[in-house]
């Protein structure tokens, strides 16, 4: 018997090593397939295909609530209706910065969601190997160890879900600022609102100046100035910025990976791993080896 237990402590070590390090991308893919994370982005983004529809027939258009973007798209609307702006030409930006978001958001959210995949897993690989070793040596595990270590775990998964959180806002709070602020300030520009205006819209004071991102925001008082000075944005200025801010944004969801995968390691190690070697150490303290 005891042999048998020692072989299983081996082949569930392999198989939680293995559960440590196994991507569960397809199914995460499977569970946003049926439910996406990005349900509201994706129905926003419907309501902008029929937008043209709606607005030629009447209708009133009634935008689901996504981050920044309904904002803008609310704003733009209205700046249409008050000064005749042009808008279909800035719809189509939107659509494709929102196309972009859904794809960081999906990304975001299978990663997250793999990670509690892999935690799930192992916490069940772990039970059932107590299981099956009380089966096989006829030992009692107490019910109050066992309440704890379902707490203990449960706290590992909390923490890593919060944390997440808090990663994802570290690294694309502020990004999104700038370019929703710029967004803002193109709206702005084409309903021509004065300069003075539009400083107390986009709040230039809030972006971030950290080393990172002050460049950009060396950028978005560079289009003020020139709104200001020619009553232009310039269009040039204002394309590249946005799509640098873009590409950051990509630079950003490598480096969020790569501290997420950390997060994953240290929750898994510290606490799945040790309410595993918790249950051997309780084991052979009852076995005689």
């Amino acid at each position: 018997m005891v042999v048998l237990w020692i072989i299983h402590c081996v082949v569930f070590s392999f198989l939680f090593y293995k559960l440590c390090d196994f991507d569960h991308i397809k199914l995460v893919t499977i569970r946003n397939h049926y439910a996406p994370s990005t349900k509201i982005a994706q129905s926003l983004f419907s309501e902008l295909i029929s937008f043209r529809v709606n607005n030629q027939s009447g209708k009133c258009l009634e935008l689901p609530k996504y981050k920044y973007f309904t904002k803008i798209i609310e704003d733009l609307i209205r700046n249409t209706r008050l000064y005749g702006t042009p808008i279909q030409a800035t719809l189509i930006e939107i659509k494709t910065a929102l196309s972009k978001d859904i794809v960081f958001e999906k990304k975001i959210s299978s990663s997250i969601g793999g990670g509690l995949y892999q935690m799930v897993l192992v916490a069940t690989i772990g039970f059932l190997f107590l299981y099956i070793t009380k089966l096989q040596l006829n030992l009692i595990f107490p019910i109050t160890d066992l309440v704890n270590i379902v707490i203990f775990q449960l706290v590992g998964i909390i923490l890593f879900v919060s944390l997440s959180y808090k990663l994802k806002v570290y690294h694309f709070a502020k990004l999104e600022h700038y370019i929703q602020t710029l967004y803002i300030i193109r709206s702005l520009n084409q309903a021509n609102i004065p300069i003075s205006k539009v400083y107390n819209k986009v709040c230039i004071d809030s972006l971030s100046e950290n080393k990172k991102l002050k460049p950009f925001k060396d950028r978005v008082l560079s289009i003020l100035e020139s709104i200001k000075n020619y009553g232009e944005l310039g269009s040039e200025n204002f394309e590249i910025t946005i799509n640098e801010l873009w590409q950051s944004s990509e630079f950003q969801f490598d480096l969020f990976l790569s501290h997420l995968a950390a997060l994953k390691l240290i929750v898994l190690v510290v606490f799945f791993l040790g309410s595993f070697l918790y249950m051997l150490m309780y084991l052979s303290s009852h076995l005689s080896l």
